[in-house]
């Protein structure tokens, strides 16, 4: 079966200006790569250049737009800002943001301190709620788009030597949900709210088991319960509206 034979292909995406953070590795090199193949102009920030380079090589003979890559720290917001400002002058207003940046360091409840609980805000919430604020307005005035807040299953487990990060993935999910009423104020976007476990298995964040979240997010299955994905696509683009 050739490569894209077993992935379903979304005209509304062919030549759509998305923007993904952190996406040099991991879940965000898969939204990256599967965006690129269904022929969305990428641009991807991160700071690891090396990682960020063997991506691109990968996917230059493969997609119509090879992705561009901005080496960004995150945590410096004036840094974010011009990163997404380079990439509206160079690619046009982006349609889709999707804010996967983050870090899951292990760490001890005694051992946080309070300069070490602001770097894993800075790594983990506060870029998120920057990078909205500085893609809205062109999105906006382009028509609108989609804004996906990757979360985790941390907070709901809940999981345990990490929470400072939990405390973070709670958090986006409350940002995620007021951004979306705040939504006909500040434009036409869809906001959702996502997670992963690996390359491989997702959640739904539509209704979670504890949750009544009221945010509309893809299909992975009934609420709160585990899909399979075989592939990267356990990432795969989303169809975007081209109103």
């Amino acid at each position: 079966m050739k490569e894209r034979e077993q992935f379903a292909t979304y005209p509304s995406l062919r030549e759509r200006v998305v923007l993904v953070t952190g996406g040099a590795t991991g879940i965000g090199a898969a939204v990256v790569e599967e965006f690129a193949l269904q022929g969305s102009r990428v641009a991807f920030l991160d700071i690891d250049a090396t990682a960020s380079s063997l991506l691109i090589a990968n996917l230059s003979t493969r997609c119509l737009h090879p992705p561009v890559f901005l080496q960004c720290d995150l945590t410096d917001i004036a840094a974010l800002r011009a990163a997404v400002a380079q990439v509206e002058a160079s690619h046009g207003a982006v349609r889709v943001l999707v804010n996967n940046a983050a870090s899951d360091d292990r760490h001890s409840f005694s051992e946080v301190t309070p300069e070490y609980w602001d770097g894993r805000m800075a790594i983990n919430l506060r870029h998120q709620f920057f990078a909205i604020q500085a893609v809205a307005p062109r999105m906006t005035a382009a028509g609108g788009g989609s804004i996906i807040n990757m979360s985790s299953i941390g907070w709901m487990i809940p999981s345990t030597g990490m929470p400072a990060y939990v405390a973070c993935k709670a958090a986006i999910v409350g940002l995620t949900r007021t951004d979306q009423d705040d939504g006909p104020r500040i434009g036409k976007i869809k906001y959702s709210c996502e997670w992963c476990i690996g390359r491989c298995n997702s959640y739904r964040t539509s209704a979670p088991p504890m949750v009544d979240s009221g945010i509309q997010s893809r299909d992975h299955g009934a609420p709160g319960s585990q899909k399979e994905f075989g592939s990267p696509g356990s990432c795969a683009p989303h169809p975007v509206s081209s109103g």
